[in-house]
């Protein structure tokens, strides 16, 4: 998360204390707080009007600490909210020390009191957020809710994208908040009753994290921050070690199926595992994000890859294959969506970027090849960022294909995403 500091605490204190001002940032994740620093985390959604328009215009009198926000798509914005700076202070041994002691009178003794306020605002906020997940809100209602209603629909998964973004972010908010209070649960008012509900929400709020970034393949993008989230559950929440998702910190979902096969199931969460549909719906939405990322180095593969597993799901859903015949296919589908069968190319595709022109050019081996060498011949150091060089290889194109305009400028755009080149 993005945490606002000073190297000059007291100036700080002094400029902010009793202002009651407002600080608006994009929650971009992270590690919390070195112990000794000031900080106060709250979380909030807003939309087109709501809290925060994503431009950074709250900042007031040039404080130069105010950072950058970055929007969210459609109009969602995740907003760490810092109210009132220093009277929201928490604390930690000698984070004061050093201040005059009239300067600090009374900013530590409603300490637990606003410990309490954050988190209960943080549990209410990831309620509401998952409030319209569909009873009985097991682990394939929050699926289809955070990720797609249609298993692998890619529209529904980007759509979806930044509630996903929201749970990620209210999550860390709730396991901070709760991790600041965890061992004074009783001192602030709460009964012990009410810290096991806690607890449980906790826990409960961690897995559908988990469930969620592995059904929707966010884990790849967000494994930086694992090991943070864990210790925080492991310490506070469960007393063994918490179910991680450890197969996956080194390799893909894709990866393992294509190393272990059908094997590769019982790598997932017990909570994923135990329902089969909850299983083919995290395979299909990682193999749609796969085809996804890869579409642009070869569409026509990939759009064929798509219709593949378009049909697959559709087998799936009228019943037409059973279980493991299931498991079977899209296995050896997202093998090959991985890794291109290269025994149905010519021998003399033997490269990528060869297969690509070849797939791209009506399936033509001499025409692929011919573009190859061209693209080889023609093309210089660093060419994709110079129009001059861009213009060369364009024109060594258009020469093997005959001055075809539109063939050439389709065929020079997936030229440029071959790493090859």
């Amino acid at each position: 998360m993005i945490y606002k500091r000073t190297d000059d605490r007291r100036r700080h204190l002094h400029r902010y204390h009793g202002t009651g001002r407002t600080w608006r940032h994009v929650v971009t994740n992270g590690q919390a707080p070195d112990c000794g620093e000031m900080w106060d985390v709250r979380i909030g959604v807003g939309y087109s009007g709501g809290i925060g328009d994503g431009t950074g215009s709250e900042n007031h009198n040039g404080a130069e600490e105010n950072a950058s926000p970055t929007p969210l798509s459609l109009n969602l914005q995740v907003v760490i909210l810092r109210l009132s700076a220093l009277r929201r202070v928490r604390y930690t041994s000698g984070a004061l020390d050093g201040f005059d002691k009239e300067d600090v009178a009374g900013l530590l003794e409603d300490r637990l009191a606003n410990a309490k306020e954050d988190l209960e605002e943080a549990r209410e906020a990831i309620k509401a957020l998952c409030e319209p997940v569909e009873p009985p809100r097991d682990t394939l209602e929050y699926l289809r809710f955070f990720c797609a209603e249609e298993s692998g629909n890619a529209i529904q998964l980007k759509e979806n994208e930044p509630k996903r973004l929201a749970l990620y972010t209210m999550t860390a908010a709730l396991l901070r908040s709760f991790a600041s209070l965890a061992n004074e649960l009783a001192p602030a008012g709460y009964t012990s009753v009410e810290i096991e509900a806690i607890k449980n929400e906790v826990d409960h709020f961690d897995k559908v994290r988990n469930e969620v970034k592995l059904a929707s393949g966010d884990y790849i993008d967000l494994k930086m921050y694992e090991p943070a989230m864990r210790h925080l559950i492991d310490t506070y929440i469960r007393a063994e070690e918490s179910e991680k998702i450890s197969a996956f910190d080194d390799l893909s979902l894709i990866e393992l199926i294509v190393e272990r096969g059908e094997e590769a199931v019982d790598a997932l969460p017990k909570s994923i595992r135990k329902n089969k549909e909850a299983v083919a719906e995290t395979i299909e939405n990682n193999v749609r994000k796969l085809i996804i990322d890869e579409h642009p180095i070869n569409p026509k593969y990939y759009d064929e890859m798509s219709e593949l597993l378009k049909a697959l799901i559709e087998q799936r859903r009228q019943d037409a294959i059973s279980y493991q015949e299931y498991l079977a296919k899209i296995v050896a589908l997202t093998k090959r969506v991985k890794n291109s069968d290269w025994a149905t190319y010519p021998a003399s595709l033997n490269t990528r970027a060869k297969q690509a022109l070849y797939d791209n050019l009506d399936k033509d081996e001499v025409l692929a090849v011919a573009v190859h060498n061209a693209v080889s011949e023609s093309m210089q150091d660093d060419w994709r960022g110079n129009s001059v060089k861009i213009k060369k290889v364009k024109n060594a194109i258009k020469t093997v294909l005959k001055d075809d305009e539109v063939t050439t400028d389709r065929i020079l755009e997936l030229v440029k995403k071959q790493h090859e080149y």
